[in-house]
């Protein structure tokens, strides 16, 4: 069994170790009653904004010798550059990977994911060429739904890629903070007339508390994946339609999502959500 959450942010107010932890409890929380009694592989992927490179730094302790934080996790290399292993002793059999990964916005102002991959990608290129590059280097590219941002012309200009584009590596993305109240928008069932996936994941604010969001929303599937190889076996079953993925958590309540908004607006008031 396989839970993860694909789209994580680590923002500089989180605590590695707490939210490392609040990530265990989520995913534990949801895991199906009939997960059996092997433990479930856990994941993070990764959605980081060009400038931020979290991953990267964690990596190369990791890589010169196995590193353990303050709280316990103990981080190991993987044989990819895009995935790392945590383990702790007092969770016997336990993993949880991370996942690397990137969030761009193309010249349309329209945010895509480059998840499960270690390569850097340029911000303001089209819809269209920012996807093939994501695709060019075997990531899975996401179309994260976000308040506001598939509305009006940005919304026409993905419903026309949606309705044309090869569906192979590319999904749409829900996440955590569509408020419950919200219905689900007509691209989700664009793209699934057209056979392109849905990856959820808690997608964090940078907001105190977040970090407790991390792991609370997002998909699971049945399947392993080894410890060397993460990212290269859960882009192989993400992408092989015969594993479906099965969405778990719940949504923002109403008065949560109000707060989070008016929060993200103090925060930058002259540019929105």
């Amino acid at each position: 069994m396989i839970c993860f959450d694909a789209h994580v942010h680590i923002h500089t107010l989180f605590s590695i170790d707490g939210m490392l932890a609040e990530a265990r409890h989520n995913f534990t929380r949801q895991l199906p009653k009939d997960a059996g009694d092997r433990p479930a592989a856990f994941v993070l992927f990764l959605a980081e904004a060009n400038g931020c490179d979290f991953l990267s730094g964690l990596k190369e302790t990791a890589d010169r010798d196995r590193y353990t934080t303050p709280g316990g996790w103990r981080i190991t290399p993987t044989e990819e550059a895009e995935s790392l292993l945590l383990t702790r002793n007092d969770w016997p059999g336990g993993r949880l990977f991370i996942l690397a990964g990137r969030q761009l916005v193309t010249a349309e102002k329209i945010e895509v994911l480059a998840l499960a991959t270690p390569a850097k990608f340029a911000d303001g290129l089209t819809l269209d060429a920012t996807v093939e590059a994501v695709r060019s280097h075997d990531a899975l590219a996401v179309l994260p739904w976000g308040v506001g941002k598939w509305l009006g012309e940005r919304g026409e200009i993905l419903d026309d890629f949606l309705k044309r584009a090869a569906p192979e590596g590319l999904f749409v993305g829900d996440n955590g903070g569509r408020p419950f109240f919200w219905p689900a928008p007509r691209l989700f069932r664009t793209a699934a007339v057209r056979g392109i996936g849905l990856l959820p994941g808690s997608d964090p604010l940078p907001l105190p508390a977040e970090e407790s969001r991390v792991g609370s929303y997002g998909g699971w599937l049945q399947g392993e994946i080894t410890n060397d190889h993460p990212a290269t076996d859960l882009r192989r079953r993400l992408t092989d339609r015969s594993h479906p993925v099965v969405p778990f958590g719940g949504r923002m309540g109403a008065r949560r999502f109000l707060q989070a908004q008016v929060a993200l607006r103090r925060l930058t008031p002259h540019k929105g959500v």
